[in-house]
């Protein structure tokens, strides 16, 4: 079956009353938790409506969320098929997310409630988070109409910038993902459960946990360990031997940092100024080598 209509047969399937339920019940649940001590409970009758039809990609759809108090919220729901790696890969996501929200300015979404499973009303994982309101540098990137007065790149440029130097503040000493035993317990790094990666493709990925690692030949190395046993070449070959000079020293140990996962246009929103105001899309967001995490840069701007 062609995406679109993988798409199309998954939306037509979801019960929009259930998905309002859901919406509406995390609502008054987060008004509950925000009221000051000794205040009343939240208007019985507040109400919210979905916005048909969702907007929908390649692995999600996302249905704007309006509620009678004049808040929007976004419910993203996968569409791909769900198992158990699926839901831990994405309890982490959601633990990478509240980390770097709140120790930096990133103007990541808050998140408000998900399931990471399939036992919930919805009967499909999902995730509640703020929406962003702003402009997709996607539709006005080359729209040069669009830069007059104070829209300016350089506002863009100044504002991403700034973000990736406070990504790449939040330092560890493993290559891995972020995960944490305990609610309140200490943060550590765990293995990949999946992973892609310069020399991997997902679907290439090894079948047991990968890492961590404690440095960047010895994540590069493993990875071409991966790919050899499936396809080795001699171009593979070649690799594992450069690997062996490479990288220079000083990028090889700790610290490790984030890295934003899919730097592309059409995540990124942006103010009237041209200022980021929101970067959304961190799916498989992880702890690695500096180089090509926090201190990366998106490839559309070679293209510009």
């Amino acid at each position: 079956m062609h995406a679109n209509e993988t798409s199309n047969a998954f939306i037509d399937a979801l019960d929009i009353t259930v998905i309002t339920q859901v919406a509406l019940d995390a609502r008054l649940k987060s008004l509950r938790n925000g009221r000051p001590m000794g205040q009343p409970e939240p208007l019985s009758d507040l109400s919210c409506t979905v916005v048909t039809p969702p907007r929908s990609g390649a692995s999600n759809v996302a249905y704007e969320v309006q509620f009678s108090d004049a808040t929007s919220w976004i419910i993203r729901i996968p569409i791909d098929k769900w198992g158990l790696v699926d839901a831990h890969c994405t309890w982490l996501d959601i633990l990478a997310l509240e980390y770097i929200r709140t120790r930096t300015s990133i103007p990541i979404p808050a998140i408000h409630a998900y399931s990471c499973d399939v036992e919930d009303p919805l009967r499909h994982p999902y995730i509640i988070m703020d929406m962003v309101h702003g402009q997709l540098l996607s539709e006005i990137w080359r729209d040069t109409s669009w830069r007059t007065g104070e829209r300016q790149k350089a506002n863009l440029f100044e504002s991403l910038a700034g973000f990736m130097v406070e990504l790449a503040g939040l330092e560890f000493d493993q290559i891995g993902r972020l995960d944490r035993v305990e609610p309140d317990g200490p943060y550590s790094i765990s293995p990949f459960l999946s992973v892609s990666g310069l020399f991997l493709e997902e679907e290439e990925g090894p079948d047991d946990e990968f890492g961590p690692f404690g440095s960047t030949r010895e994540y590069l190395t493993a990875q071409l360990d991966v790919r050899r046993t499936k396809n080795d070449s001699p171009m593979l070959a070649f690799l594992h031997m450069l690997l062996s000079a490479l990288p220079e020293p000083q990028w090889d140990a700790a610290p490790f940092c984030f890295g934003y996962p899919d730097f592309n246009t059409h995540n990124i929103f942006v103010d009237d100024t041209g200022r980021v105001v929101g970067i959304i899309d961190w799916v498989g967001v992880f702890v690695g080598p500096r180089q090509p995490q926090a201190l990366t840069y998106p490839l559309w701007l070679i293209l510009d």
